[in-house]
C-alpha cells in the first residue's frame, strides 16, 4: 500500500479451504492438523480462478472456512491457523470498532476466539491479537503491534480487493462490511 508518499509492507493473503472430500481423498482425513500440516494443498489462494471456481461450484451458501494471512517486513505475523467462517468480516468490523471508539473487540469466525485491535504502546502503533475467550482458554493465536494508520488502511484496502475478488466468482458480498470499508477507505477518521 502506498499512502502519503510512504510504502508499508504489509502483505495480506486470502485462502479458502478447499472442498473436504478432496482433503480426505489424498490425506484420509479432514482435520485442523492437517489443514495446518499441509496448507498448499488444503487452502487456495482466492487469485487460483480455476480453483475457485471448481469452489464456487460445490458451494451455494457462501459457508466459506477462509484463512488470511499477514507479512510485515518479510515476518509471517498472522498464518494460516487463524482460519474460519466470515473471518474477513470479522477484521472489518475491529477496525471499524478501533476507528470508531478507540478499540475493537469482535468474535472470529464460529470458534470462540475474540480478536482485539486496542491502542499499543505509543500513539502511532496498535495492538492487534486473536486469542481463545478466557472461559475457553487462555492460548493466544497471534499478537503483534503494528503502525497504526499503515495497518487501518493495507487492512481495509485487502478487505475491499477481497470482496471484489469473491463478488467476481459471483460469491454473495457482505454488504455492512463493504459499507464499513468505505468509511474506513474515505480517511475521515484520521
Amino acid at each position: 500500500m502506498k499512502r502519503k508518499g510512504g510504502t508499508t509492507m504489509f502483505a495480506f493473503h486470502t485462502f479458502v479451504l478447499r472442498n473436504q472430500s478432496q482433503i480426505v481423498e489424498k490425506y484420509g482425513l479432514s482435520s485442523s492438523y492437517v489443514f495446518l500440516k499441509h496448507p498448499e494443498f488444503c487452502f487456495i489462494d482466492i487469485h487460483n480462478a480455476s480453483e475457485m471456481e471448481k469452489v464456487r461450484a460445490q458451494e451455494r451458501h457462501n459457508r466459506l472456512y477462509l484463512a488470511v494471512t499477514l507479512e510485515f517486513k518479510g515476518e509471517k505475523l498472522i498464518d494460516y491457523d487463524a482460519y474460519g467462517m466470515g473471518i474477513w468480516s470479522a477484521y472489518i468490523e475491529a477496525a471499524y470498532q478501533y476507528i470508531s471508539k478507540g478499540y475493537g473487540e469482535v468474535n472470529f469466525g464460529i470458534e470462540p476466539l475474540l480478536l482485539s485491535i486496542k491502542p499499543g504502546s505509543s500513539d502511532a502503533y496498535i495492538r492487534v491479537r486473536l486469542a481463545y475467550e478466557e472461559k475457553v482458554s487462555n492460548k493466544e493465536i497471534f499478537a503483534f503491534e503494528a503502525p497504526s494508520s499503515a495497518f487501518i488502511y493495507s487492512l481495509a484496502e485487502a478487505g475491499r480487493a477481497y470482496f471484489t475478488t469473491m463478488g467476481q466468482y459471483g460469491f454473495k458480498v457482505d454488504t455492512a462490511s463493504l459499507e464499513r470499508l468505505d468509511m474506513i477507505l474515505s480517511g475521515c477518521w484520521e
